[in-house]
C-alpha cells in the first residue's frame, strides 16, 4: 500500500478539507504550502498598498475596458483550468 500524506486544501467543498494523497504524486503536495503562500501575498499585498483613485490619474482606460479585459482573463483561466474560484469585484 502506498503511503499517503495528510493535506489541508484551502477552497475544499467538503465539510473537512483535510485529505489524504498519495505520497508518490509530489505535484500534488504543493497544497501543504498553500497557507503559507496566501499569508505571504497578504503582507506584500498590505506592504504594497495603491491609493485607492489611481485610476483617476489615467483617462486612456475606462471602466468598462477594464471589464472586458478582466472577464477575458477570467474565461481563458477557466478554459485552461487554471483555477476553480475566479472572483471579480469592479466598481
Amino acid at each position: 500500500m502506498d503511503a499517503l500524506w495528510p493535506v489541508w486544501l484551502f477552497g475544499a467543498t467538503s465539510s473537512s478539507p483535510l485529505v489524504l494523497l498519495p505520497a508518490h504524486e509530489p505535484s500534488l503536495l504543493t497544497t501543504v504550502y498553500d497557507r503559507d503562500v496566501y499569508e505571504h501575498e497578504r503582507i506584500l499585498e498590505q506592504k504594497y498598498q495603491i491609493n485607492e483613485d489611481f485610476l483617476a490619474f489615467q483617462e486612456e482606460i475606462s471602466p468598462e475596458m477594464r471589464y472586458i479585459v478582466v472577464e477575458w482573463l477570467s474565461n481563458v483561466a477557466t478554459d485552461f483550468g487554471l483555477c476553480t474560484l475566479v472572483a471579480v469585484v469592479i466598481t
